[in-house]
């Protein structure tokens, strides 16, 4: 089975979701199941729902979980494993107010001396954390990318399982969580190996003997970019698709730069990852959005925009050299069909365009559209075309009207308006 673990208190950033996008290539072509686990122990009211958002967004990347667990209904079991550890002698109770939750005391007062400390916390009643001790030898793990990692006892030392509140801490919760799922397999976003080895000694320590391995894929580079949200990005006006190709092309090399989830079951291979840190590239990835679009059908891109006609899917299509996300063309579309205010220089020639257009027939050709509101406005050639360019698209630049009329001509009334 593998793992993915997602925060109920943050959005998803890039480097989980590419995480998630390869633990779930990888837990179908090993034919196993794909678990995700929600870390929620540290939700609080404006996180509430959070993990449902992030649960929504991989959907819309064709990721779907075959279990899903909440730690928080695990709660009881993690304190039973502690106690476990405490009865076994392998666990000791910690009375130092500490801020960093990581460690116990450096000093190692209170594992030397835990009659006086259990005599303390019965007389005055003092919260107590839970640490597991320092492990006796090395501890070593297996990254599938990495090699075998190894991490020395006195670099792992003794560190914290549960809080004083009986709240556990991150490396516990998970330890506990891939034995009691019987994880095989745990996709990692960034490189934690000290949490790792911790982890390790934490099950070799409650005597799970099954082997784990990891997949640590190399960190984003930009900090900046890499922990950009993929729900931002979506916001920004990205595809999905032009997301998950992009993700999924870093560090390796694909087929080809288009590409759907399944499809990329035939050919990723965690073997051929890079094993460095790789670059984000924002304008890499506009450039492969806009690509999307263009290959879309119009009919589909313009029921992206709330129209069912393929018209309006062809006419956007004229926008993407200077328009690559959903966003850009949004405005485009929203200049085109919302009224113009005809105000300045040509105020006058611009009412009477829109007047003329108002009353004419469809007329089939760009051709015969001018030469009938040459005719029946009175205007010059002259004083036309920056007026009508302004009525059609509310921008003084663009594709050509050449090019757009033929997409518009049975919405041309309703473009070519003044405001009130």
């Amino acid at each position: 089975m593998l793992k993915f673990s997602l925060s109920s208190a943050t959005d998803l950033s890039l480097d989980e979701m590419r995480a998630a996008l390869v633990g779930y290539l990888l837990s179908r072509q090993r034919e196993e199941q794909f678990i995700v686990h929600i870390e929620d122990l540290e939700e609080t009211d404006q996180t509430s729902g959070k993990a449902q958002e992030t649960l929504a967004l991989l959907k819309k990347f064709a990721i779907e979980q075959d279990q899903l667990f909440y730690q928080s209904e695990r709660l009881g079991r993690y304190q039973q494993f502690a106690l476990r550890l405490m009865e076994q002698d392998k666990a000791f109770a910690c009375i130092c107010e500490r801020e960093d939750a990581t460690h116990c005391c450096h000093d190692d007062s209170c594992l030397r001396d835990q009659k006086q400390v259990a005599q303390r916390i019965k007389a005055e009643k003092l919260p107590f954390a839970l640490c597991i001790k320092a492990p006796e030898t090395a501890i070593s793990f297996t990254d599938k990318l990495q090699g075998q990692i190894s991490r020395d006892s006195s670099d792992i030392g003794a560190f914290m399982l549960l809080q004083s509140d009986g709240t556990p801490t991150c490396a516990f919760a998970s330890a506990c969580d891939d034995l009691l799922s019987g994880i095989t397999l745990v996709i990692h976003s960034t490189k934690h190996p000290d949490s790792l080895a911790r982890q390790t000694h934490i099950r070799q320590a409650l005597g799970y003997t099954a082997t784990i391995e990891y997949l640590q894929l190399p960190a984003l580079l930009s900090e900046r970019e890499a922990n950009s949200s993929v729900k931002a990005l979506l916001e920004e006006g990205l595809l999905p698709d032009a997301i998950l190709n992009y993700l999924l092309s870093l560090g390796i090399k694909t087929p080809d730069p288009h590409f759907t989830l399944p499809e990329a079951l035939a050919w990723f291979d965690p073997k051929n990852l890079s094993r460095d840190p790789v670059t984000f590239d924002r304008e890499r990835l506009y450039r492969l959005n806009r690509e999307h679009l263009e290959a879309m059908d119009p009919l589909s891109l313009s029921r992206i925009f709330g129209f069912a006609d393929a018209d309006i899917g062809a006419m956007l299509k004229l926008y993407l050299p200077e328009a690559e996300t959903i966003n850009a063309l949004e405005r485009r579309i929203q200049a085109i069909f919302e009224p113009k205010p005809c105000t300045g220089e040509a105020a006058a020639e611009m009412r009477r365009i829109a007047e003329v257009i108002r009353e004419a027939p469809m007329l089939e050709t760009f051709e015969a559209f001018t030469q009938h509101i040459l005719t029946e406005s009175g205007l010059g050639e002259e004083r036309l075309s920056k007026p009508l360019r302004y009525l059609m698209t509310g921008a003084q630049n663009g594709p050509s009207l050449q090019d757009i009329y033929p997409h518009v001509k049975s919405y041309i009334t309703e473009i070519a308006r003044c405001t009130p």
